[in-house]
Protein backbone atom coordinates (compact mmCIF):
# COMPACT_ATOMS: atom_id res chain seq x y z
CA UNK A 1 0.00 0.00 0.00
CA UNK A 2 2.82 2.43 0.85
CA UNK A 3 4.44 1.80 -2.55
CA UNK A 4 1.12 2.47 -4.32
CA UNK A 5 0.68 5.72 -2.39
CA UNK A 6 4.23 6.81 -3.26
CA UNK A 7 3.62 6.02 -6.94
CA UNK A 8 0.37 8.02 -6.96
CA UNK A 9 2.12 11.02 -5.38
CA UNK A 10 4.97 10.86 -7.86
CA UNK A 11 2.61 10.50 -10.85
CA UNK A 12 0.45 13.42 -9.69
CA UNK A 13 3.55 15.53 -9.09
CA UNK A 14 4.96 14.79 -12.53
CA UNK A 15 1.60 15.65 -14.14
CA UNK A 16 1.83 19.14 -12.58
CA UNK A 17 5.45 19.75 -13.72
CA UNK A 18 4.46 21.84 -16.80
CA UNK A 19 2.92 24.38 -14.40
CA UNK A 20 6.02 24.61 -12.21
CA UNK A 21 8.88 27.06 -12.20
CA UNK A 22 12.12 27.21 -10.26
CA UNK A 23 11.92 28.04 -6.56
CA UNK A 24 14.37 27.87 -3.68
CA UNK A 25 13.35 26.90 -0.16
CA UNK A 26 15.69 28.43 2.41
CA UNK A 27 15.97 26.35 5.57
CA UNK A 28 16.99 28.35 8.61
CA UNK A 29 20.43 27.53 9.91
CA UNK A 30 21.05 25.88 13.24
CA UNK A 31 19.82 27.85 16.27
CA UNK A 32 22.74 29.06 18.37
CA UNK A 33 23.01 31.03 21.58
CA UNK A 34 25.19 34.13 21.87
CA UNK A 35 27.16 35.11 24.98
CA UNK A 36 24.24 37.21 26.27
CA UNK A 37 21.76 34.33 26.06
CA UNK A 38 20.11 35.50 22.85
CA UNK A 39 19.24 33.09 20.05
CA UNK A 40 20.40 33.56 16.48
CA UNK A 41 20.46 31.29 13.44
CA UNK A 42 23.43 30.18 11.40
CA UNK A 43 23.52 30.44 7.61
CA UNK A 44 20.49 29.21 5.67
CA UNK A 45 20.73 26.21 3.37
CA UNK A 46 19.26 26.36 -0.13
CA UNK A 47 16.97 23.63 -1.45
CA UNK A 48 16.07 24.15 -5.15
CA UNK A 49 12.64 22.81 -6.07
CA UNK A 50 9.75 23.28 -8.51
CA UNK A 51 6.43 25.00 -7.87
CA UNK A 52 4.45 28.21 -8.25
CA UNK A 53 2.85 31.06 -6.33
CA UNK A 54 -0.90 31.63 -6.32
CA UNK A 55 -3.48 33.87 -4.70
CA UNK A 56 -5.98 32.76 -2.10
CA UNK A 57 -9.56 33.75 -2.81
CA UNK A 58 -10.93 36.56 -0.65
CA UNK A 59 -13.42 34.10 0.85
CA UNK A 60 -10.60 31.69 1.72
CA UNK A 61 -8.65 34.48 3.42
CA UNK A 62 -11.70 35.52 5.40
CA UNK A 63 -12.66 31.97 6.41
CA UNK A 64 -9.14 31.09 7.58
CA UNK A 65 -8.41 34.53 9.08
CA UNK A 66 -5.39 34.88 6.77
CA UNK A 67 -3.78 38.29 6.34
CA UNK A 68 -5.00 40.01 3.19
CA UNK A 69 -1.44 40.03 1.80
CA UNK A 70 -0.95 36.26 2.18
CA UNK A 71 -0.17 34.20 -0.90
CA UNK A 72 0.06 30.45 -1.45
CA UNK A 73 3.19 28.70 -2.70
CA UNK A 74 2.74 25.21 -4.08
CA UNK A 75 5.90 23.06 -4.15
CA UNK A 76 5.86 19.71 -5.91
CA UNK A 77 6.80 17.30 -3.13
CA UNK A 78 8.94 15.02 -5.29
CA UNK A 79 11.22 17.97 -6.17
CA UNK A 80 12.02 18.87 -2.56
CA UNK A 81 14.43 16.88 -0.40
CA UNK A 82 13.36 18.36 2.97
CA UNK A 83 10.15 19.07 4.87
CA UNK A 84 9.13 22.75 4.84
CA UNK A 85 8.66 24.50 8.19
CA UNK A 86 7.38 27.87 9.43
CA UNK A 87 10.97 29.00 10.07
CA UNK A 88 11.73 28.74 6.33
CA UNK A 89 11.68 31.24 3.49
CA UNK A 90 10.92 30.79 -0.20
CA UNK A 91 12.69 32.68 -2.99
CA UNK A 92 10.65 33.12 -6.17
CA UNK A 93 11.93 35.24 -9.04
CA UNK A 94 14.37 37.01 -6.73
CA UNK A 95 11.68 37.87 -4.15
CA UNK A 96 11.81 36.37 -0.64
CA UNK A 97 8.65 35.23 1.10
CA UNK A 98 8.34 34.10 4.74
CA UNK A 99 6.48 30.85 5.45
CA UNK A 100 3.58 31.27 7.87
CA UNK A 101 1.89 27.88 7.58
CA UNK A 102 2.66 24.51 5.99
CA UNK A 103 0.26 21.87 4.68
CA UNK A 104 -0.10 19.35 1.86
CA UNK A 105 -2.69 18.68 -0.78
CA UNK A 106 -4.90 15.63 -0.25
CA UNK A 107 -2.72 13.34 -2.34
CA UNK A 108 0.52 14.43 -0.68
CA UNK A 109 1.95 15.33 -4.11
CA UNK A 110 2.46 18.98 -3.22
CA UNK A 111 3.35 21.13 -0.24
CA UNK A 112 1.10 24.15 0.25
CA UNK A 113 2.78 27.03 2.04
CA UNK A 114 1.07 30.17 3.23
CA UNK A 115 3.59 32.94 2.69
CA UNK A 116 3.87 36.67 3.28
CA UNK A 117 6.50 39.36 3.30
Amino acid sequence: MAELTANIRKTAGKAMMPLAGDLVLLKAGEAMQDELGGIYYGPSTEHPCKGWIANYSDLSKLAAARPISSRKVVILAHTLDVTPDITDQVVIGGETWYVGDVGTDQSGAAWELQVGR
